[in-house]
């Protein structure tokens, strides 16, 4: 695998992240009681329909480069960099939320607990799927008519959810997950990634901002015409047209970034590296910081915003590096030790 690809995926990686924090942090500020302006938070929603589909697409084009090129142990990684995490943080956070069943609004039983191997907990959901995802991409299938069975299957089933024929769920986040992740491996399976590849960073940048104003226009015709009228063609912009359009947009800008040379593009590639550590521990950061700062005074939300994001992203990143330097990653359930990312040398 080439490592411009690697710096590609690092930067759509480090942005989608940072857009599940801000929304998880934007969400809490304003749950808490300090409002947020209603256009922040309108914003804030209509992302949805891109930051997990890019991040599970590109998780499905990397799956194919790393895993099944034989580049990278699959198990080894499924259970210490998944599934451990999963099982161990669940219990954590649910733990931490029955001995304070009055800080927070979605409260974890003693019963919610014994049932986290088929039904996350809040944001683990985002794990859970990645597991199942990758099990799926294992599937023996050189021509790809299983791959693509389960594809049509999965975005079918996310679909009638997404249009309410069917109950949200489990299963609505699941699909949701497994239909993006096979959709990036059966494309990287069967095509060359560099086919999104513009010719120059200055083409790459108007076609981005083409299809960003296409999603823009796509995702406003949505929210104020198609679902109060259409909620079927609703349904169809929202798990197709809108992805597609985020997932062309990230990938042919990235692909012509050149590779990090300064501590900017290494930082991109640091929080896309701990991005784990990131997801599992954000809400209880950032739940954390944002009393704290209530408590002190803090209570216009822009201010209280800025501070959490930067708390919500240091801590996790401060706790990564640290234990990842002492080679403590693993014991802390927050996956495989990794080598740290350095800036590329400048081309000539």
């Amino acid at each position: 695998m080439q490592k411009s690809r690697i710096h590609a995926f690092d930067y759509i990686r480090a942005t989608c992240i940072m857009l599940v924090v801000i929304y998880h942090v934007l969400l809490s500020i304003n749950d808490s009681g300090v409002p947020v302006p209603a256009a922040i938070m309108e914003v804030n929603r209509a992302l949805s329909t891109v930051r997990m589909p890019v991040f599970f697409f590109v998780s499905g084009i990397l799956f194919h480069l790393v895993f099944e090129q034989g580049k990278s142990d699959f198990w080894r990684n499924l259970v210490v960099g998944l599934a451990i995490p999963y099982l161990a943080w669940s219990f954590v956070q649910g733990v931490g939320k029955m001995m304070m069943p009055g800080s927070t609004a979605n409260p974890v039983t003693g019963s919610d607990l014994l049932a986290i191997l088929w039904a996350p907990i809040d944001h683990f959901w985002f794990i859970y799927a990645l597991i199942v995802a990758r099990l799926v991409g294992r599937l023996d299938d050189r021509k790809g008519y299983v791959i693509l069975a389960v594809f049509v299957a999965s975005l079918a089933f996310y679909y009638l959810t997404r249009v309410d024929l069917m109950p949200k769920g489990l299963w609505s986040s699941l699909t949701r997950g497994l239909t993006y992740f096979i959709g990036g491996l059966w494309f990287a399976r069967h095509y060359n990634i560099d086919l999104l590849k513009a010719p120059s960073l200055r083409a790459a940048t108007i076609r981005f901002a083409v299809a960003a104003i296409a999603f823009i226009c796509v995702r406003y015709i949505d929210l104020a015409f198609l679902m109060p009228r259409l909620p079927l063609l609703a349904g169809v912009a929202q798990t197709i047209v809108e992805p597609a359009l985020g997932i062309y947009a990230a990938i042919t800008l990235s692909l012509s970034l050149p590779a990090p040379t300064s501590l900017g593009g290494r930082c991109a590639a640091l929080v896309a590296q701990g991005s784990l550590v990131i997801y599992l521990m954000n809400p209880m950061v950032a739940a954390v910081s944002r009393s704290a700062m209530i408590k002190a005074g803090m209570d216009h939300w822009l201010l209280l915003f800025i501070a959490v994001l930067a708390i919500t992203t240091m801590v996790p990143v401060t706790i990564y590096l640290v234990a990842n330097r002492l080679r403590l990653l693993p014991y802390l359930a927050l996956g495989p030790n990794r080598r740290i990312p350095r800036a590329a040398p400048a081309s000539a």
